[in-house]
């Protein structure tokens, strides 16, 4: 099939989406509609207030949906939709009629500003909250790990760690678990802005500060950090109910998990044996769940969260 994949960043997932797209002999363009991230220019970004950025993203997209507009796509698979521009948009799908045009949520419906404006695009939409899809009437499609997460017998060191981006009340759960297991091996990184990264050096208060980083951890580093773990600590939004991506990673590198997403309990891999749900307001994990042994899941649901299975799942038009 020949595929149109229009997408905001997502590090190195992208990548790994993309390639799971050709692996079956697929063809693959690709629009970033978050384009001024290729080249990062935050200072500029704060003192526009965004609007140097929407003027370039803009730019980007017109010339891109120009140069594939004569292309006749089996599939245009749009993720997140943030930041597309719907005039842009619609004009180039109206070239591009027998498209199956599918978009895949990874964010609340809250957080796509642009999202009343586009919906009406797709034949079909996907996304990973239950709530969204309860009260839009999406399809609920949880999301994926990648194939380097996958188990590989390796020596579990590492007791308990939490890798992901510095936002809500992630950086005072942490502190508090680091000080609850300062005899344990513990691996915390958030990962956040330069500038935000300064402003917290310069607060006194925050004691912890070696827990924050402006640079993002790499996919194999990652993978390598979670399979050494023997719990990995979860701590989406507060109003998110699906499932992070951190969770189909710790269950494919039989890491447990604490997590603060109690709907958790609702999926088929749930067992209270690998997975404890924690309060975020009082963060507190039991030092006997570090040691247990994870009780493996069986193989079929293990597939079931592949990032084979999920693209799959995505390109292929239901009838």
């Amino acid at each position: 099939m020949k595929i149109l994949f229009v997408t905001i960043h997502f590090g190195e997932y992208i990548n790994e989406i993309v390639r799971e797209m050709k692996s079956n002999g697929n063809s693959v363009d690709i629009i970033y509609t978050d384009n001024y991230l290729i080249n990062p220019a935050y200072f500029i970004y704060k003192i526009t207030k965004g609007r140097f950025q929407k003027i370039t993203d803009i730019e980007y997209q017109k010339r891109k949906f120009a140069k594939y507009k004569k292309e006749n796509y089996d599939v245009i698979f749009t993720l997140v939709g943030r930041g597309i521009d719907e005039k842009l948009f619609g004009n180039f799908l109206r070239s591009q009629k027998k498209a199956y045009k599918v978009l895949y949520l990874w964010d609340d419906v809250k957080r796509i500003s642009e999202f009343e404006r586009i919906k009406n695009f797709y034949d079909k939409i996907y996304s990973f909250d239950p709530k969204d899809c309860e009260r839009y009437g999406f399809t609920h499609f949880p999301l994926f790990y990648c194939n380097q997460f996958r188990y590989l017998l390796c020596e579990k060191d590492i007791d308990l760690s939490c890798i992901g981006g510095l936002h809500s009340d992630r950086y005072n759960v942490l502190c508090e678990l680091k000080d609850q297991f300062k005899n344990y091996n513990v691996f915390f990184y958030l990962k956040t802005t330069f500038l935000h990264f300064l402003k917290i050096l310069l607060d006194l208060r925050k004691k912890n500060i070696s827990i924050t980083h402006f640079k993002r951890l790499t996919l194999k580093k990652t993978a390598e950090i979670t399979l050494k773990s023997n719990v990995m600590v979860d701590l989406p939004f507060e109003s998110q109910t699906g499932l992070t991506i951190r969770t189909f990673e710790a269950m494919a590198a039989h890491t447990k998990l604490a997590t603060t997403n109690a709907d958790i309990i609702n999926y088929d891999f749930y067992n209270p044996a690998n997975i404890i749900i924690i309060d975020r307001n009082k963060a507190e994990i039991p030092k006997d769940f570090l040691k247990s042994q994870f009780q493996s899941i069986p193989l079929k649901i293990m597939e079931k969260y592949s990032i084979k299975s999920w693209v799959n799942t995505i390109i292929s038009k239901e009838e």
